[in-house]
Order: structure tokens, then sequence, then C-alpha cells
């Protein structure tokens, strides 16, 4: 009896060790689609990076864009403060001009008015030599 109850003990080791083999298989296969979902997530990302650094590459494009009409604009509102100042200065030029000759008329006008009296004085005297 001692066979029967080796090839038993040996019946029951195996049947435990065709148990924990197909516990493993479960384990194995159970991995090996963790490992498939985890690939596949790593490619996704992987896809999603591409595509963020296409888009900053296309974000850095419009800065440069932005950058160069930014100057633009700095330039020309530049050209057009000194134009602004030229046009000051050449306005108050022109008005200082206009009053030097307003001053100048009005010294011509007064001029005009004592030569105008000397001449009256001048017809006066000279009525007073009748021949």
């Amino acid at each position: 009896m001692q066979i029967h109850s080796i090839i038993e003990v040996i019946q029951n080791q195996t049947h435990s060790t065709v148990e924990i083999m197909e516990e493993f298989k479960k384990n194995s296969d159970d991995q090996y689609r963790a490992v498939n979902d985890m690939e596949i997530s790593f490619k996704d990302i992987s896809h999603s990076v591409d595509e963020i650094v296409e888009q900053i590459g296309t974000v850095n494009s419009f800065i440069s864009e932005m950058l160069e009409d930014k100057n633009a604009i700095v330039s020309a509102i530049t050209n057009v403060s000194s134009v602004s100042e030229e046009t000051a200065a050449t306005s108050q030029e022109v008005s200082a001009s206009m009053e030097q000759q307003n001053a100048a008329v009005e010294s011509v006008a007064s001029a005009a008015e004592s030569l105008n009296e000397l001449s009256k004085n001048l017809s006066i005297q000279i009525a007073k030599f009748v021949i």
C-alpha cells in the first residue's frame, strides 16, 4: 500500500502543479494584455507629444511674425512721432514768422499814418505860399 499512497501523493502534487501552472498562465496572459495596453497608451502619448511639438512650432512661428509686426508698428509710430515733431516745429516757425510779418505790417501802417500826417502838414504849409 505504500506504492499506492506514493502514487496518490504524486498525483495530488501533479494536480497542484497543473493548477499552479494554469494560474501562472492566466497571470502571464493578464500581464501580456496589460503590457499591450501600456504599449498602446505609450504610442498614444508619443503621438500626442508629436502633435504638441508641432503646435508649439506653429505657435513659435506666429510669435515670430507678431514680433516682426510689432517692430514694424513701433518703427511706424516712431516715424509718425518724428513727422509730428517736425510739423509742430514748422508750425511754430510759421507762427513766429506770421507774428513778425504782422508786426512789420503794423509798423508800415504806422509809418504810413505818420507819412499821411506829414503830407497833410506839408499841404497846409504849401497852401500858405500861394503865388
